[in-house]
Parts: structure tokens; C-alpha cells; sequence
């Protein structure tokens, strides 16, 4: 059971929302603690392995940080660097066994294990550092198994969800806009990335119709749309469910399709890991003096880690290296999009979408190496007439319908509560009742479409 399953949509979050509502405030948290992993159990059901090494994370952080907390000095260190390795190690694994369709006595990998795992080592962290206590057993279930956030919500930080979930507070206002942002997930997922997965799947397959310069355009943009719209559509999702349950997320996107250049859109897509990576990782690489070099290398080594939290294959750590290395030269001699002369912003625009086209093709579409069949094949057709309606297999009313949500969904995507705010009154209920009717279409008459929904995004799990 996922947040799109029809079973979490329509039976076990409506039940639970009615119940969180007349819980006393000081029990919401307790509720929340005994609902998250009971949830997490249901999805797993037919692979118990999932729920064993979820309980074995949350008994290792909630020990592990008593003791690192009890320690000083260098053993404190080496303890909570122990605990960290054995997390990763864990993880790496997991990852490598899966991508090979390999399973240790029915072990497969537990689905929402990249997010829970990132926020174990957060909660490690956090303690070696003094920036948080050790949390309580209700905190470390609640933090760990926080079904929201593990579908790929926006990351939370362990020290930040002390105070997101002490004391949650249900109101209209939360209840208003964790609905729409509700609906925007649905809509991105449902009426956007499916079809799209859809289509660029029947590109692939029917390449050999030719295919011209405008489709190799149109490629580039559904391709950059449709990641977005799955990693952006679960992320208000997430959002959306905490918001009625009284607890406002960090923002996860600052519309990454006006980045200028690609450390730009790094930046803005997916704040929250960013923000994870910049301090966990990049930060302790980079050293306190932060020179030049051994930040490009920081950079490098953040970027490789990146790509193989996205896509566990052997030639991801390879193409991530070759992208970072490019990318690194911008921190031996840095250069700002914002002040950078008209041409080179122009060139930033036109570039940046080109090369996140290829990183999602190999992190996202494909299960390891790309298909150099398949490469050839495009180059050698790439003069010839051919459109996307055509090669996808897709009517041109469907086609025009799935365009249409991207760009609306874009246009009101990204917006935090300042941005709410601001929005007059007659907009807010004109962008609302637009989307509103695009989710019901999307429920009655796309969303019957993908029953297993999960099978369609195996990258998001």
C-alpha cells in the first residue's frame, strides 16, 4: 500500500484522518507513532523482511544514540561512525542485490528504505553533534516509519521533526491547502507521469519510424516533465497528507524548469536532499577551510552518492562521476547564472534541460547501462520526419490533455505558504476549481488505468 493505492486513498487514510481528528492534542502523536508503521506493515505484507529491518533501524537509532550520547570525546565519534557504516553498507547492499534481481532467502529491498535509512543517519548525526537529544522510543518509530516523508516526501531532518511533530495542530487553513496539494500529487502522478512513462516507452520500442529534430525536443521536455511530475506529485502528496494531519513539511521544490544552469537546478529540485547532502556529506568532505579544490572533489564524490541513491546499477557511479567532474569546475572557478552576461543564460537554459534529459534517461528509464542499439538507432534516423504523438502510440486529444496538466501543474506547483498567502482570492479560486476538475477526470478516467501503480515507478521506491 502506497499513498496512490486505491486501498490507502480510499479505506485506511479517510478512516485514520476521521479518528486523528477527535484524539485529544496531546495524543496525536502517539496516534500518528502506531499509525505510520501499521501502514508501512500493509504495504509490506507479501515481503516481511521490510517490517523486520525497519524495526531493526529503529532499535539500532534509538540504542545506538543513548550511547553515543553517554560518550565524549573520540570514542563518541568513532561509535556514531560505526553506526553510520553499518547503515550504508546495509544499504548499498540491499541496493546492488536488487538491481541484480538477486534475493537472499526472499529478502528483496524494503520499498521507502532510501528515505528512512537517510533519516537513521540524520538522527545519528544530529546527536553526535549536541544539535538534538537522543530521541524517545515514540520519536524514533514516529521519525523512522513517518509514512509521508519515506514515499519520497520532502526529507525531514531529525532535529527539525522534533518540532514538526510535538505538537500537531489541525486547523481550516492546513486542511484547505494540504487538500489541493493533495490533488496536484494525484494529478501529477495519474495524469502526467504514468502517461508519459507510457509513452516514452512505446518511443523506445517504435524508434525505428525515425525520429526528427522537433521529437528529439519534445523527448527532451517529457522526459524532464515526467520526473518531475513523479518526484514533485509524491512530494505534495506527502505534503498534502501531513498538512491534514496538522504538520506543514519543508518545501522540496523551487520550480527547477527556471534554473539557468545545471548547479541551479540541482539546487532547486528536491531542496530537502540538497539540504541533507550539503550538510551530512559535502560539508565534512569539504573541511573547514573549504578550498577550491577539495570542494570541486566534495562536490564529486556528493554527486556520485546522488546518482546511486537514484539508480543502484554499475554504470551509474561511472556516468554520475563523468557528469560531476564537469560540474566540479564551477567550484574551482565559480560562476553566477544571475549575473552572467544574456548569451550565457541563454546558453545555461537551453543546456541545462539537455543534460538532465540524460542524466534521468540512465538514472531513471533504464536499469543500468543505456542502450547503445538504441543510441545508434536515433542518430541514424534523426533526420527523418517523426513526432512523439506518433512514435508514443498516444491519440493527439490524450497527448494535448497530458500537456496541458504539465503546464498548469507547473505554473501553480512550487509555492510555499508565503506563496499562498500572496495569491488574491479570485486566483485561488480559479487555479483550485481548474484543478479540482482536472482530479476528477484524472480519478474517473486515468486512475482506473494503473491499478499497480508501484510497478510503473520502481525508481521512486
Amino acid at each position: 500500500m502506497q499513498l496512490t493505492a486505491p486501498s490507502f486513498l480510499f479505506i485506511a487514510f479517510p478512516i485514520f484522518t476521521a479518528m486523528y481528528a477527535i484524539v485529544p492534542k496531546s495524543s496525536k502523536k502517539l496516534a500518528l507513532a502506531a499509525f505510520c508503521p501499521l501502514v508501512y506493515m500493509l504495504a509490506n505484507i507479501y515481503n516481511p523482511f521490510a517490517l523486520i529491518f525497519l524495526v531493526l533501524t529503529v532499535t539500532a537509532v534509538y540504542f545506538g544514540t543513548k550511547w553515543i550520547d553517554m560518550l565524549r570525546g573520540p570514542r563518541r565519534t568513532a561509535v556514531a561512525a560505526v553506526f553510520i557504516s553499518v547503515l550504508v553498507e546495509t544499504f548499498v547492499l540491499l541496493r546492488v542485490f536488487s538491481s541484480f534481481g538477486l534475493e537472499l532467502g526472499g529478502i528483496k529491498y524494503p520499498f521507502g528504505a532510501s528515505v528512512w535509512l537517510l533519516c537513521a543517519i540524520s538522527c545519528i548525526i544530529d546527536v553526535k553533534r549536541g544539535d538534538a537529544p537522543p530521541p524517545t522510543p515514540i520519536d524514533a518509530v514516529l521519525y523512522i516509519s513517518y509514512f509521508p516523508v519515506m514515499l519520497v516526501g520532502p526529507i525531514v531532518k531529525y532535529r527539525d521533526s522534533l518540532g514538526l511533530f510535538r505538537t500537531p495542530e489541525l486547523s481550516l487553513d492546513k486542511l484547505a491547502r494540504g487538500a489541493e496539494y493533495f490533488m496536484l500529487g494525484i494529478v501529477k502522478i495519474f495524469a502526467i507521469t504514468l502517461p508519459l512513462l507510457d509513452i516514452l516507452k512505446a518511443i523506445s520500442e517504435n524508434i525505428e519510424m525515425g525520429i526528427g529534430v522537433l521529437a528529439v525536443i519534445e523527448f527532451i521536455f517529457l522526459i524532464n516533465i515526467c520526473v518531475y511530475s513523479a518526484f514533485s506529485g509524491y512530494s505534495d502528496m506527502a505534503s498534502g497528507v501531513s498538512l491534514i494531519w496538522g504538520i506543514e513539511l519543508p518545501k522540496n521544490f523551487a520550480r527547477p524548469f527556471t534554473a539557468a544552469s545545471p548547479l541551479e537546478f540541482i539546487k532547486t529540485f528536491m531542496i530537502t536532499l540538497y539540504d541533507y547532502i550539503s550538510e551530512y556529506l559535502f560539508l565534512p568532505l569539504a573541511g573547514r577551510k573549504k578550498g577550491k579544490l577539495r570542494c570541486a572533489l566534495a562536490f564529486v564524490a556528493c554527486f556520485v552518492a546522488v546518482g546511486f541513491w537514484f539508480r543502484s546499477s554499475l554504470f551509474m557511479p561511472v556516468f554520475a562521476l563523468a557528469c560531476s567532474a564537469v560540474l566540479a569546475a564551477f567550484f574551482v572557478r565559480p560562476h553566477s547564472s544571475r549575473t552572467a552576461p544574456t548569451a550565457l543564460r541563454i546558453f545555461g537554459y537551453v543546456l541545462t534541460p539537455i543534460l538532465t534529459a540524460l542524466f534521468w534517461s540512465i538514472a531513471v528509464m533504464s536499469a543500468g547501462a543505456p542502450d547503445l542499439d538504441l543510441i545508434v538507432k536515433i542518430f541514424e534516423s534523426f533526420g527523418r520526419p517523426g513526432s512523439i504523438s506518433v512514435l508514443g502510440g498516444v491519440s493527439a486529444e490524450k497527448y494535448i490533455f497530458i500537456l496541458l496538466c504539465a503546464v498548469f501543474t507547473i505554473l501553480i506547483s512550487d509555492g510555499g505558504s508565503d506563496d499562498h498567502k500572496k495569491s488574491t482570492s479570485a486566483k485561488k479560486i480559479i487555479s483550485n476549481g481548474i484543478l479540482l476538475l482536472i482530479f476528477v477526470c484524472t480519478v474517473f478516467f486515468i486512475f482506473p488505468q494503473y491499478p499497480q501503480v508501484g510497478s510503473f515507478l520502481p525508481f521512486m521506491l
